[in-house]
């Protein structure tokens, strides 16, 4: 067995944690893991007996893929944790049961951990049907958010009603701006549950550095080494946002475009819809005083008719905008965009919202289309950005940052080569086709001065004062 020397300040501080869900996120080499496996050690070991003088436990190790299973976490495990003296690991069942009495207990040990891979059907099976005093996720960013929420709720029903803990942690490299992780570990403040984050490796803290070959070089090494999107998640411990493929929106920073703001009840709301086939999406914006595109919400649909989609869309703008008023929804200009039931969805679309000016965008020219959005990116308005998008937008700026992208070709010694059309990988390219006509019936795009009052001209035409029947029923400002 290997020696344990001292964790750092925040891998001890999450060893001895006892919160129903911890993550520990730090870089390579940071003894991370180490510290996962210790802790289920310590929650076997603190287990309170039963009557029969034994303290039975059984744990869950999960991982994304059975290779990884296999070649890191039971690998780490079996080295701090060897058959001559924990007994014999079961291969075949991928598990490790532990039947011994530790002299400075007193009572017996009996503790089950079981190693699962979420790639094998018959693994995922049997995990989300066990009952488990804790789990531990080996790499968390890379196990998916329902999994996690499953798990959550297989814990503390072994031994039943005699957990004296029970509960998730996770070790992890920094995990991405619009991960699970994310939202719920940095952008949320949930009771129980903890980030513990550590040092990056170049920091005059930078914990385990005195166990890695090279010391505090290894990191120098790795950061000289690794790309620069690699080298802030392996050494700097940084969350990123993730860019795959070649980004479309490539002038898109989440950190800078991505920022909370209200709705503003005295603007018109403009719709972009990709109405075509049966994936449609929608995408609800407005435009300030000031010039500022406010992109406020996002609704996708997958394998649904553009009847339902429509419904859908109506009944989700009366709830997320009271009061609110459409000015224009502006769809698809590519024939008459028509659904698996040959109905029009534009035709649809009108007659779902009575009133609602619905046409077709000027263009279906990509190279139009998305200057009309990447335009707006790059330019900045009184000291911000010109495009501002909801962070409740998920999809839309996950299409922004790597998702809605051209396609690298598979296309050997000549270079890095991308398919000149973007890539259809729904629902990221149907988010951002809607955003994309949303712009265009706003009024941008190559050739266009400026957006039309189409509120106004809409409201002239109705000799109204600023009123509009929308849901159904008129709706005065």
């Amino acid at each position: 067995m290997q020696i344990l020397k001292p964790f750092g300040p925040v891998a001890g501080a999450f060893y001895r944690s006892n919160n129903e869900f911890d993550i520990i996120m730090g870089p390579v080499g940071s003894a991370k893991t180490t510290a996962a496996a210790m802790r289920l050690m310590r929650h076997a070991y603190q287990q309170k007996p039963d009557p029969d003088g034994v303290a039975r436990t059984r744990f869950a190790v999960v991982r994304n893929t059975r290779r990884q299973l296999n070649d890191t976490t039971i690998k780490t495990w079996r080295e701090w944790f060897p058959d001559d003296q924990y007994g014999a690991f079961r291969e075949t069942a991928m598990s490790h049961h532990w039947q011994f009495k530790p002299k400075d207990l007193g009572h017996t040990i009996d503790c089950e951990v079981v190693f699962r891979a979420l790639d094998d059907a018959s693994d995922k099976v049997n995990l989300l049907s066990a009952e488990y005093t804790g789990a531990w996720f080996n790499e968390a960013r890379e196990i998916d958010s329902e999994i996690i929420l499953h798990m959550l709720r297989r814990v503390g029903r072994f031994p039943a009603n005699r957990c004296t803990y029970f509960g998730c942690w996770g070790d992890t490299n920094a995990f991405d701006t619009l991960s699970f992780l994310y939202e719920k570990f940095v952008l949320s403040d949930i009771p129980g549950w903890k980030l513990f984050k550590q040092p990056g490796g170049l920091d005059r803290a930078a914990e385990n550095v005195e166990n890695l070959p090279g010391g505090r070089e290894y990191y120098v090494r790795a950061a000289a080494q690794l790309p620069a999107h690699e080298c802030a998640i392996y050494v700097h411990n940084q969350h990123v946002s993730s860019r795959e493929g070649k980004p479309i929106f490539a002038s898109y920073v989440d950190t800078y475009h991505s920022a909370a703001f209200e709705y503003d009840r005295s603007a018109p709301l403009y719709v972009g819809c990709d109405n075509s086939g049966v994936n449609p999406a929608a995408v609800i914006g407005q435009k300030t005083h000031t010039g500022q595109w406010r992109i406020c919400a996002e609704l996708t649909g997958q394998d649904t008719s553009i009847s339902v989609f429509a419904q859908n869309l109506k009944r989700f703008i009366a709830t997320a905008f009271p009061l609110g008023v459409v000015a224009k929804i502006t769809v698809d200009p590519s024939g008459d965009a028509r659904g698996p039931q040959d109905i029009s969805a534009e035709r649809v679309l009108r007659q779902t919202f009575s009133g609602v000016p619905v046409v077709k965008a000027r263009t279906n020219d990509p190279a139009t289309r998305i200057e009309a959005v990447d335009k707006r990116l790059r330019e900045n308005i009184l000291g911000g950005p010109s495009m501002l998008i909801h962070p409740s937008c998920r999809i839309l700026r996950k299409a922004c940052i790597s998702e809605y992208h051209y396609r690298k070709l598979k296309l050997s010694g000549r270079g890095d080569q991308y398919a000149e059309q973007p890539d259809k990988n729904h629902p990221y390219s149907d988010v951002a086709d809607a955003l994309q006509y949303l712009m265009l019936g706003g009024g941008e795009g190559a050739g266009v001065a400026g957006a039309p009052d189409d509120f106004a001209k809409a409201c002239a035409a109705r000799g109204t004062a600023k009123k509009w029947s929308v849901f159904g029923q008129d709706q005065q400002q």
